[in-house]
């Protein structure tokens, strides 16, 4: 018997023929787009995710996080570079890689099992096949790919207004470059402030989100300097007033890059490289990597320590300038958006040495299932030992404290982002609009969270409520996508079934939902929370994983797991006006208790950080 582990397109090519010839059509997807592409051309197979129990999940799980956060603390693996180490500031992003070789493992582990072939047939995963078969009559044809497997965040999609794809992906590299260009082009030179001027530094906020706050910031504090290294401050001619109209300041990194500097990044990255490239001989690592007893550091050392090789340089470079711009400012106060990414922990890092007050923001809906706690160390959720959280409210209050947080480091002061939401809710209007906000249906850091089948559910909950609106032609179905894409586009899917579609993205989700009748999210999302604050009524569709978050259980939201129970609360809503009217008293209960200094977060909130600065 013939196996294939399909992971890519060009895997598809390779055995194309093999294929075709086979009569016993043993074939499995092992990524969502080899599952797409396979659909497309109308080839039978498996998806990796049969194979799977919860149990395993669960497993997979537990192995990547363990990896993520602890193998860089082997003994003889010493990747420190000034105090900071190298591994520390890649947790967030490596536990993508953990976790695809992790369920691979797993994966191709169990179908083997199941299958017990003759003959495999792999692009990539060969490695992986060979050391599972090991002493096993089974063959093997491998064809390797072209398309490697990559970091989160190591390539970075642009929304294009205008232009006809609406997006294009460039690498990480290419987007630095452009992002450099417009702050360059954007910005005007900075003098050095002095000790005696409060000055508070915002890292990676959006001035289109938080035009509020920013006003706040610069009645409260004598500078208020932008440090965003993910994307540009100034990104549109809406971004560009309102960073003038407050007077902040726009801090490069690119400007404090001398000679000097320049020097300096080359010897400590040399220096990084080759503690790193000792990796390969480290047997601690051999022992450390193992999954169900199967040491699989052979299979990813080459893999692995290229991803090092490749990020240690650019981490390098934004510590030593990031050093150059504490040595020229002083700053009061850091307060930060996203807390969890490498270029947060390089400034923490830092501002911790010189005693600066660290704070971050919550800014979206916090999952409260335990099953999901082991991934809070990954999530900006919680503070570390020498940071303080501002948070929504109560839950998210209530939420930190049971997790052995200490009360001094929660500030409740509300979410100026949704200061606006509060200020519009009586100008929003009801319309016969129905949004649909789709992401996918799993978080995507988990291992269910990548479960192939997921993404025909996710399809199929957007194609049947499309069918039950058609009920109702006076409603008209709006989709919101996520701002993320979990998923390959779900665009062209929804363009098949209704060409004629509104489809928003990158748009601000109150310019969509704020004269809507309804809103139907397709997950967990915040975006629930935001038509609450606008009293719409609102359906979630999702995993059995959120049955018993309080969103749920206080009745603020109809909540469907079962697609064939969408039709029955899709009616309700729109036929039952007492029940109507029930779900968005639970709503308005709900926001109340979520929510604190609805209409005065951000005023709040820069006189608390004015006051520990």
């Amino acid at each position: 018997m013939n196996l294939f582990l399909i992971e890519t397109e060009e895997d598809v090519h390779n055995f194309k023929n093999e294929i075709e010839e086979c009569n016993e059509k043993d074939i499995v997807a092992m990524t969502t787009l080899a599952h797409k592409i396979l659909k497309k051309k109308d080839i039978s197979h498996q998806v990796i995710d049969e194979f799977f129990l919860d149990s395993d999940y669960d497993n997979i799980d537990n192995i990547m996080t363990n990896f993520s956060l602890n193998w860089y603390k082997q003994k003889d693996v010493q990747l420190e570079s000034g105090g900071i180490n190298l591994g520390y500031l890649l947790e967030t992003e490596i536990i993508h890689y953990f976790l695809s070789i992790t369920r691979n493992v797993i994966g191709i582990q169990k179908i083997l099992e199941n299958k017990n072939p003759t003959s495999v047939f792999v692009g990539n995963l060969g490695d992986i096949t060979k050391t599972l078969l090991y002493n096993k009559d089974t063959s093997i044809v491998e064809k390797k790919s072209t398309q490697k497997l990559k970091l989160d965040r190591e390539e970075i999609e642009i929304p294009l207004p205008l232009a006809r794809t609406r997006k294009i992906r460039i690498s990480r590299k290419q987007f630095n470059k452009t992002k450099n260009f417009l702050e360059k082009f954007s910005s005007k030179s900075i003098k050095e402030n002095n000790s005696s001027e409060k000055a508070i530094l915002l890292l990676d906020f959006n001035p289109v989100f938080y035009k509020g706050l920013l006003k706040k910031f610069s009645e409260e504090f004598d500078r208020v300097y932008l440090l965003n290294q993910r994307r540009p401050a100034i990104w549109n001619f809406e971004s560009r007033k309102i960073v003038k109209q407050y007077q902040c300041e726009i801090l490069r990194l690119d400007d404090f890059n001398t000679s000097e500097t320049k020097n300096e990044i080359n010897e400590q990255t040399n220096s990084i490289k080759s503690k790193i490239m000792k990796l390969n001989s480290n047997e601690n690592l051999e022992k450390f990597f193992k999954i169900n007893d199967i040491s699989i550091w052979n299979i990813m050392k080459n893999e692995f320590t290229g991803i090092l090789l490749e990020r240690s340089e650019e981490m390098i470079r934004r510590k030593v300038l990031v050093e150059q711009i504490f040595d020229a400012f002083t700053f009061s106060a850091i307060f930060e958006w996203a807390y969890k990414g490498f270029e947060e922990r390089i400034v923490n890092y830092k501002a911790c040495l010189m005693n600066i007050p660290i704070t971050f923001l919550q800014h979206s809906i916090i999952v409260e299932n335990s099953k999901f706690d082991v991934f809070l160390p990954f999530q900006p959720t919680l503070p570390d030992n020498k940071s303080k959280v501002a948070v929504y409210g109560d839950n998210s209050y209530d939420f930190i404290m049971e997790k052995g947080i200490s009360e001094k480091q929660i500030i409740k002061t509300g979410s100026p982002r949704h200061e606006e939401f509060f200020l519009a809710r009586e100008d929003a209007k009801q319309n016969e609009s129905v949004v649909i906000a789709t992401a996918s249906t799993f978080p995507k850091y988990k291992a269910d969270g990548n479960d192939i089948r997921s993404y025909d559910r996710l399809e199929e909950i957007i194609k049947k409520t499309l069918e039950i609106l058609k009920k109702y032609p006076e409603k008209k179905p709006t989709i919101k996508l996520h701002p993320r894409k979990d998923y390959d586009d779900i665009t062209s899917y929804i363009r098949d079934l209704d060409e004629n579609i509104a489809i928003y993205r990158d748009q601000k989700s109150i310019d969509v939902i704020k004269n809507c009748e309804m809103l139907i999210s397709t997950n967990f999302s915040t975006i629930l929370l935001e038509a609450m604050i606008l009293e719409k009524p609102t359906i979630m569709i999702s995993n059995k994983n959120f049955e018993n978050e309080s969103i749920v259980k206080s009745g603020a939201t109809v909540f469907v797991s079962n697609i064939n129970e969408i039709e029955e609360a899709i009616d309700r809503i729109i036929l039952d006006k007492e029940f109507r009217k029930q779900l968005i008293i639970n709503g308005n209960k709900y926001v109340e208790r979520y929510f604190s200094h609805q209409n005065d977060a951000s005023k709040y909130l820069a006189k608390e950080l004015r006051s520990i600065s």
